[in-house]
């Protein structure tokens, strides 16, 4: 090798394909020693592009043959909304005290004091630290209206419809604000015409 100097050219020409371009540098290296060194420079330069180029094209076609086809994303969807439903149903057995099959308000307030219960509600994406407002929505729903229980099968479709973020469960608080009014609406229609 010489020099440390020729030892290093030399690694470097065995790892980006010297030979290729040996002759242009021989060429360069009797004219400067700066031109040479931009030379080696640009192949160095080069060289990373176009495998980082390459790298990226492959990388990104595995992505691409490695992602999920729509039927599968909806199998997928659809097998998690089962899985987070039974979530919901267990938790629901949790909450029903006396195995009557319902969920009192007492029950469910009762429940909810151990963070545990709040926190199992979290990870299944409903927030009820709060759940004033959840348990009046419950309770306005056709099937509960004028009772304090919900049936466990109705407590799991109203957790199922009120998952996500605070806007999930005003959207529930507003459609079902929305069918009290119409129900009240339409009963006053009606005494209207028999009771007139």
């Amino acid at each position: 090798f010489g020099s440390v100097q020729i030892a290093m050219l030399t690694l470097f020409r065995s790892v980006f394909h010297g030979d290729d371009w040996d002759e242009y540098y021989q060429v360069l290296n009797g004219r400067s020693l700066v031109s040479c060194v931009l030379f080696i420079f640009f192949i160095c330069l080069l060289q990373i592009c176009v495998v980082n180029v390459l790298t990226a094209v492959f990388f990104d076609r595995a992505q691409e043959i490695n992602k999920p086809d729509k039927w599968t994303q909806t199998m997928t969807g659809a097998l998690f909304q089962v899985q987070q439903a039974e979530h919901f149903r267990n938790l629901c057995m949790k909450l029903d005290a006396d195995d009557s099959g319902t969920v009192t308000v007492d029950e469910l307030l009762q429940q909810l004091q151990s963070e545990s219960v709040v926190a199992e509600f979290l990870a299944l994406g409903l927030d009820l630290r709060n759940c004033d407002n959840f348990i009046d929505l419950l309770l306005l729903t056709e099937q509960n209206r004028g009772t304090s229980e919900v049936e466990i099968d109705t407590f799991v479709e109203s957790c199922m419809r009120m998952r996500g973020g605070a806007s999930a469960m005003n959207q529930e608080a507003l459609l079902v604000e929305t069918r009290s009014m119409r129900l009240a609406q339409a009963e006053q229609n009606w005494r209207g015409k028999h009771f007139q």
